[in-house]
C-alpha cells in the first residue's frame, strides 16, 4: 500500500496517514521521523506493524515520564504501562530506555526510600525491607542499600521509640510486652529489640 496523504491534527497533535485503500492511523511526529515516513512511500503490512509498535513505545515513554515526577521502582512503572494495556515487549523497550537514561534505577531509589522512612518515620529495617519489596526492589538491593546506612542512626532511632513507648506504658501491666510489640511492629527484629531494648528498660 501507499500513503497518499499526511495531515497534522493540531487538535490531537498528531500526523495522520491516509493509504490508498482509504485506512488510516495516528502517528506522533516521533514516529514519523524515525520510520522515514513520507507520501507516495510504499509499505507492507509488516513495515505497517512495525510503525503501529513504534509509536506505541513512543507513547508509553511518554506517559512512564509523567508518571516518573517523583521517584518510581521498575516494577512500579511495569504495573502502570499493563493498566494500558500494553504487551510485555513494548513495556520492557519503554523500561530498557528508562534504565539506559538513568530514568529509572532501583538502588537509588531503594537509598532515597530507606533515607526518608529512617528519618521521617523512624521505621526499622525490616519493616522497611518489606516495604521495598512490595514495591518490587530485589532483595540484593535492598540489602546492599541498608549496608550504606550508619549503624547509628538505627539504633539512635531504636533507643528513641524504646524510651517513649516505655514512658508511656510503664505504669501499666506487661509494659515491658508492650514496648516489645511496639518495637517489633516498627520494623525491628526480635533479635535486635532483645539485644538492644536493655539500654532502655533496666
Amino acid at each position: 500500500m501507499y500513503i497518499t496523504k499526511i495531515i497534522y491534527e493540531e487538535k490531537e497533535k498528531l500526523f495522520k496517514l491516509v493509504f490508498d485503500d482509504d485506512s488510516s492511523i495516528l502517528i506522533n511526529e516521533n514516529t514519523l521521523i524515525k520510520c522515514n515516513i513520507y507520501k507516495d512511500k510504499e509499505i507492507d503490512k509488516k513495515e505497517l506493524n512495525e510503525i503501529i509498535e513504534e509509536n506505541k513505545v513512543y507513547e508509553a515513554t511518554e506517559k512512564a515520564l509523567k508518571f516518573l515526577k517523583k521517584l518510581r521502582t521498575k516494577k512500579e512503572i511495569s504495573v502502570h504501562l499493563k493498566e494500558d494495556g500494553l504487551d510485555f515487549e513494548i513495556i520492557n523497550r519503554v523500561l530498557k530506555y528508562l534504565e539506559e537514561f538513568n530514568y529509572i534505577d532501583d538502588h537509588q531509589y531503594a537509598s532515597s526510600f530507606i533515607s526518608d522512612k529512617l528519618r521521617i518515620n523512624r521505621y526499622g529495617p525490616e519493616k522497611i525491607k518489606y516495604l521495598l519489596l512490595n514495591k518490587g526492589v530485589s532483595s540484593e538491593i535492598i540489602n546492599l542499600s541498608l549496608e550504606e546506612v550508619e549503624d547509628d542512626l538505627i539504633k539512635e532511632n531504636f533507643l528513641k521509640d524504646a524510651e517513649i513507648k516505655y514512658n508511656k506504658v510503664s505504669s501499666t501491666k506487661n509494659a515491658y510486652e508492650k514496648t516489645v510489640k511496639y518495637l517489633l511492629s516498627k520494623g525491628y527484629s526480635l533479635d535486635y529489640v532483645m539485644k538492644n531494648i536493655g539500654e532502655v528498660i533496666k
